[in-house]
């Protein structure tokens, strides 16, 4: 598949993306061109963020990661937590075609709704399928808190803790320092 985008991590690729995290100080100019570029990169359709959008990101950001923890930490989500996530599926109007761009073949959707709608569809839709059909418990959430990087343990033993090797030298080094500082 030459090109092909994988829409089911779209979740991992939001929650890592810096310009969805309001604790990231970051100008509100910035942040509208890194959404822009994140929302070309999927092909979804581009609309002008206003303040009140970029606040219901923030809050679609927090509230998906909450969901993560709660699959990653508990293995599941309440009825409430579901309902809403139904709620968001049914709510898309949308159709997809197929069309030619360049020497490729993209599926494009045409949404009847506005943009952040669609968006926010998308994401849910990444969040429902990434828990639906993957495997639950390669779902991470890198043990760095300073990281807290999103991703999907691909390892034969299902016992990777951190992001990259990066974050797990790290907390080697604070454990050991903390191990001798007590000695």
């Amino acid at each position: 598949m030459k090109g092909a985008i994988n829409m089911d991590f779209l979740v991992f690729d939001f929650l890592n993306s810096q310009c969805f995290n309001e604790k990231n100080n970051m100008d509100d100019a910035t942040r509208k061109e890194k959404i822009n570029d994140f929302l070309n990169y999927y092909h979804i359709t581009l609309f002008d963020i206003n303040s009140k959008q970029l606040s219901e990101l923030y809050v679609l950001y927090n509230w998906i990661f909450e969901l993560l923890e709660k699959i990653t930490l508990h293995g599941n989500l309440t009825k409430e937590d579901m309902d809403k996530i139904n709620l968001i599926l049914q709510k898309e109007k949308a159709t997809r075609q197929l069309i030619k761009k360049g020497k490729d073949y993209i599926i494009e959707t045409k949404t009847k709704g506005s943009g952040l709608e669609h968006f926010i569809h998308e994401i849910v839709t990444s969040f429902a399928v990434t828990i639906a059909e993957y495997d639950q418990d390669r779902i991470r959430i890198c043990e760095n808190p300073q990281c807290k990087w999103v991703f999907y343990d691909k390892s034969k033993s299902k016992t990777k803790r951190h992001c990259d090797s990066r974050c797990a030298n790290l907390m080697k080094v604070r454990r050991y320092r903390k191990k001798q500082l007590k000695d």
